[in-house]
């Protein structure tokens, strides 16, 4: 269990080398000795907001299983438009359409049932309105830090055109919510960074989430890559099926991604792939 200081939580630990790497195999990213292959790991904000969230009693028991959200975008935002340049569709940092988000979330439901909204049925409203009924809530869509003003990171809802704050949820949103989920999936980019501040540490839409009540999340570091995300969380939730605690089936997940890349795709197990996606808070099992 990492508890990072400072510019440390920007840091996957898992994607350090515990030995150096051979001229030969410099690129050869899969045969990499990274801590990843040794431990299991995952993280918290300090010691105290580990023991809160890991012995946390709800006010009211969640009634449903699994709540995942796939917002659709078009490339025609408004208000988003102007905010991140349209760059490679894969990347879940811009806004252009996420053609590997509703395969995500269809496979995940296979694996553990449960509700999703696609396209115009994935709002903000719908999301606020139904979070709180939930034992893991999972969000497949755009996201953005914003270092200067933690509060301001936010997550993107499907737009609607008359809407005034175009469907973004901000972490100044979450403290609003009072969330019952055992677990939080943030299947975007850049939702576990914001800003730094001295003695506080990370302000992210991971630590909204937190502060919203839930027990566990698990989120990213940076720009992450749409069709290797989509690989992630599906063998995120099969390793969670069969009992693994939330840290192991993450870990088995990214070793399972690693090892199942064909010859000719070595560069996919570059950690830029893999190792964003981080655990933080209670890690124990969950039954689907």
């Amino acid at each position: 269990i990492i508890v990072p200081d400072g510019i440390l939580g920007y840091l996957p630990f898992e994607a350090l080398l515990v030995e150096p790497i051979s001229h030969e195999n410099i690129y050869h990213w899969n045969k990499h000795h990274y801590w990843l292959k040794d431990k299991t790991i995952s993280y918290c904000y300090s010691a105290t907001m580990l023991k809160e969230m890991q012995q946390k009693k709800f006010k009211q028991k969640a009634t449903k299983n699994l709540l995942a959200f796939v917002p659709f975008f078009d490339g025609e935002t408004t208000l988003l438009a102007k905010t991140f340049p349209y760059t490679d569709s894969i990347n879940r940092g811009c806004l252009n359409p996420l053609p590997f988000t509703g395969e995500e979330v269809s496979g995940i439901q296979k694996i553990a049932g449960g509700d999703a909204f696609y396209d115009e049925d994935a709002t903000k409203e719908e999301f606020t309105k139904r979070a709180r009924n939930y034992t893991v809530i999972h969000l497949a869509t755009h996201g953005t830090a914003n270092d200067k003003n933690g509060d301001y990171c936010y997550l993107a809802f499907t737009e609607k055109k008359d809407s005034i704050d175009n469907e973004l949820l901000y972490v100044r949103d979450l403290y609003n919510l009072d969330l019952n989920a055992e677990m939080v999936v943030l299947s975007a980019c850049e939702t576990g960074i914001g800003e730094l501040q001295k003695g506080e540490g990370l302000i992210s839409l991971a630590r909204g989430f937190t502060y919203a009540g839930t027990k566990s999340i698990i989120t990213s570091l940076w720009s992450v890559n749409d069709k290797s995300t989509k690989d992630l969380m599906i063998g995120f939730y099969k390793h969670l099926k069969n009992g693994m605690t939330k840290d192991a089936a993450l870990r088995q997940a990214k070793l399972d991604y690693i090892n199942g890349l064909k010859k000719i795709q070595r560069t996919k197990a570059h950690p830029f792939f893999w190792s964003s996606f981080i655990g933080i808070g209670d890690m124990n099992s969950i039954v689907f």
